[in-house]
């Protein structure tokens, strides 16, 4: 069952999902979303605050990587990563992310070991303190 029909059905009073799931619920008036947990309020809906108004310094948004294989020759990584930098960079999937309440942040290939290394030095304490399984 998806984390909006739980809501919905209010089986739950809050539910921390990704946003994508709630904006039609929201704007069909039939939940309210409270705060958005990005740094920043989103483009598209600006009137709902961010987390971090209420608790400073508090972000915490998902991500995604591609990543290849140990070997995988360089000219296919690169097309690679050059494909995926020109779908990021469409006028029109940038909108369409926008719209879902979300967003992309590309990160340069080489800037992804630092990024992940952070990451997890951010919420490793969170993992040791509720036995989150690694």
């Amino acid at each position: 069952m998806t984390a909006s029909l739980v809501i919905i059905g209010g089986r739950v009073p809050v539910v921390v999902d990704s946003l994508s799931a709630f904006v039609g619920p929201a704007a069909g008036k039939q939940i309210r979303i409270l705060a958005v947990a990005s740094g920043e309020r989103l483009k598209k809906m600006p009137e709902i605050p961010t987390a971090a108004e209420t608790l400073p310094g508090f972000e915490a948004t998902a991500w995604l990587a591609l990543v290849a294989p140990p070997g995988t020759p360089a000219e296919i990584s690169q097309k690679i990563g050059r494909d995926v930098d020109a779908i990021l960079a469409d006028p029109a999937f940038v909108t369409r992310l926008e719209e879902v309440g979300t967003f992309a942040r590309p990160i340069k290939a080489a800037d992804l070991p630092t990024f992940i290394k952070a990451q997890r030095e951010k919420w490793l304490p969170v993992v040791q303190k509720y036995g989150v399984a690694q």
